[in-house]
């Protein structure tokens, strides 16, 4: 029997970001998750820029390295992610809001989605973002998809943060 279908797209307005909701579940197959050898960048082309994709290492204290970190995800934090791990965020309040999502993900092996606003370390964030799981055993969560459709507050407006094209 394969496993229920989740209501996440229901909660996303980013058209991009349903897709590739879509996709995973899709690439699932009647499994908890997909493997990340399932998983295809080239098929969700219009995305690529704004994924990162994590390691979960560790089972019973978990800690994440971005081995792929998004560029507007690096542009908003004003640093470079690819290689390090979430405990190199300078943002304590950041840190600890991405801590709590991933670890979320990992212990339900289901995804996440996130809409709305919400201040951490002095600054103003809107948008959305998707966590997906994956794994290649099946069960055991070994890697988080996340895609974010951010803006950050500038003066009396939010600006999108977005990927170089």
């Amino acid at each position: 029997m394969s496993e229920p279908a989740s209501a996440v797209p229901v909660l996303l307005r980013s058209a991009d970001l349903r897709r590739l909701w879509e996709y995973w579940e899709g690439r699932r197959g009647g499994r908890r998750m997909p493997a990340r050898a399932d998983i295809d960048p080239a098929e969700f082309k219009p995305l690529i820029g704004r994924v990162s994709v994590i390691d979960v290492i560790g089972e019973d204290r978990l800690s994440f390295r971005f081995r792929l970190a998004a560029t507007p995800f690096c542009l908003a934090l004003g640093r470079e992610m690819t290689g390090k791990m979430l405990d190199d965020l300078p943002g304590p309040e950041t840190r600890a809001f991405l801590e709590a999502n991933y670890i979320e993900v990992v212990r339900t092996a289901r995804p996440l989605a996130l809409a709305g606003a919400i201040r951490l370390d002095e600054r103003d964030w809107m948008g959305e973002s998707l966590i997906l799981p994956l794994s290649a055993e099946g069960d055991r969560v070994e890697r988080l998809l996340a895609a974010r459709e951010v803006s950050l507050r500038r003066g009396d407006r939010y600006v999108p943060v977005a990927p170089l094209r």
